[in-house]
C-alpha cells in the first residue's frame, strides 16, 4: 500500500495476461459470430484489445461497436441515478450474439442498460465481460467472463487505467478518505 492509500493490483504485464485469459475464456464460449459492444469510456479500448486477441485465435475480424452511457464522472462522482444514454447508438447487432465489455462491474446498472440497448437493437443473445468485478451488484447482472474478482468493500475504489485515457494500462485499488 502506498502513502496515498493505493495498491497496484496489475501492471502492464499482468494487465496483458488478464486480457489474454479473458480472450481464451471468450473463445471457450463457442460463439463463432460474436460481436463486442464496448461501453464508453474504458470498455471500448478494452473491447478493441480483446477483439485483437480473439481475431488472432479465430483468424477473423471481431467487430467492435460502442454504446455511450453515463452514470459517473471520471472522478467517480455520481452524475445520474441510472445510466443515461448519451447518444443514440446505431448498432448492427440484429440476430447476433453480443458480448458487452466494460472495465468494472460494480452495481450492474451500466451493464444492465447496455444489455437492454443491445436486445432492443435485435441481438439474439447478450452476455457480459468485465476486467474487474466488485461482486456487489444491485441488479441481477453477472459477467460470463471476468478478469479479476476484487473484494474491496464500500471504502475501496477500483481504478482501471486504459490507454488512450491513461499512459500505461493497469489496475489500482484506492481507499476513499
Amino acid at each position: 500500500m502506498s502513502a496515498n492509500g493505493s495498491f497496484r493490483v496489475a501492471d502492464r504485464e499482468r494487465f496483458g495476461r488478464l486480457l489474454d485469459d479473458m480472450a481464451r475464456r471468450i473463445v471457450a464460449l463457442g460463439e463463432d459470430d460474436l460481436e463486442l459492444l464496448g461501453v464508453r469510456r474504458r470498455g471500448v479500448p478494452l473491447a478493441e484489445r480483446l477483439a485483437d486477441r480473439l481475431g488472432d485465435v479465430q483468424d477473423r475480424d471481431v467487430p467492435v461497436q460502442e454504446v455511450v452511457l453515463k452514470r459517473y464522472a471520471d472522478d467517480l462522482t455520481l452524475l445520474h441515478d441510472r445510466p443515461e444514454l448519451e447518444e443514440e447508438p446505431e448498432l448492427d447487432v440484429d440476430g447476433k450474439s453480443v458480448l458487452v465489455v466494460d472495465d468494472v462491474l460494480y452495481t450492474g446498472r451500466t451493464l444492465f442498460r447496455a444489455a437492454q440497448i443491445a436486445v432492443a437493437a435485435g441481438a439474439d443473445r447478450v452476455r457480459a465481460a468485465v476486467l474487474c468485478s466488485r461482486g456487489t451488484n444491485d441488479v441481477p447482472v453477472t459477467a460470463v467472463v471476468t478478469g479479476l474478482q476484487l473484494d474491496v468493500g464500500e471504502s475501496g475504489v477500483v481504478e482501471v487505467q486504459v490507454p488512450p485515457y491513461e499512459d500505461e494500462p493497469g489496475i489500482r485499488l484506492v481507499r476513499k478518505p
